[in-house]
């Protein structure tokens, strides 16, 4: 399936505003955001990493809603209902991540975390159409948790790792690394999973001899229907070969974001093992110290 040139020219378009932004700001006496917070590779490496974490979390909820309908048959109602488990881990985590951090240290808490949740991540790849939800249950609970265990630490990291003067500005990066990866989680991982499911999708109708123009038509239907089975087939496919030749074209694009999800995951932990001191503490100079003299 071809990348359409408005798509190629938007992206070209985006990239040079933002080459324009990063000259203006490396130029401007007074920045909006200014570029030598990313000299300190810490502050760098924990924005990059909570990109990834909610590039991850994200994109599951997405790929994973439109599994349990579109797949599975539920309801949007009950497709949401399943994630409960998942975003209770994930805020459970959230409140104790801090307590686990200050005792361990936020390095082993993040990379743990990172960790854990490639793990439970990856396991997602053995699924398919027809996989009970119970199977799907757990692996999800440990995502969201390990995910959950690396916030308070990454932005404790991430604050401490900068000057006092700059440390609104400092929080309001993370926050927007925050919403960066949420937007690339469903663009890039929607986008890899109608890709593959386009493709897997074209070898199946390719087994049962249709034209090519007609392959093209039917998998146009498939992902402009929201991956429903369209409405007129030909003679020779019934409707329930072509919902489980979907289905499975479905499970092929999954599998493949579950595997961009995980890396992107051990990746962060990779980052932080090698940029993050063993020795972390949070800077003083950020944030008053009062000491309690003896009398």
């Amino acid at each position: 399936m071809a990348i359409s040139p408005l798509i190629v020219l938007l992206l070209m378009v985006a990239g040079l505003s933002f080459l324009a932004f990063l000259f203006i700001e490396s130029r401007s006496s007074h920045p909006m955001l200014p570029l030598s917070l990313f000299q300190n590779s810490t502050f760098t490496v924990v924005n990059i990493v909570e990109v990834l974490v909610f590039f991850t979390v994200v994109s599951l909820l997405f790929i994973f809603s439109l599994f349990f309908q579109q797949v599975q048959g539920y309801s949007a109602t009950a497709a949401g209902l399943r994630f409960l488990p998942m975003n209770g881990a994930f805020v459970i985590a959230s409140i104790f991540s801090g307590w686990f951090a200050a005792r361990l240290g936020s390095r082993f808490a993040i990379a743990t975390g990172l960790m854990l949740a490639s793990i439970a991540t990856f396991s997602l790849i053995r699924i398919n159409a027809n996989t009970e939800y119970g199977v799907i249950l757990w692996s999800l609970i440990l995502s969201g948790f390990g995910s959950g265990l690396t916030l308070a630490p990454l932005a404790a990291v991430g604050l401490s790792s900068t000057p006092s003067a700059k440390v609104g500005i400092a929080s309001a990066v993370i926050n927007t690394s925050n919403r960066l990866g949420t937007i690339l989680g469903v663009a890039i991982q929607g986008t890899i999973l109608t890709q593959q499911l386009g493709s897997d999708l074209a070898r199946s109708l390719s087994t049962w001899g249709l034209p090519s123009n007609v392959q093209d038509r039917l998998i146009a239907d498939v992902l402009h229907g929201g991956f429903k089975v369209p409405s007129q087939l030909p003679l020779n496919i019934s409707t329930p070969a072509m919902h489980q030749a979907i289905s499975n074209a479905f499970v092929s694009g999954l599998h493949a974001t579950v595997l961009i999800a995980s890396i992107a995951l051990l990746s962060g932990a990779f980052l932080i093992l090698v940029f993050v001191q063993p020795t972390f503490k949070q800077v003083t100079k950020n944030y008053p110290v009062y000491i309690k003299h003896k009398k």
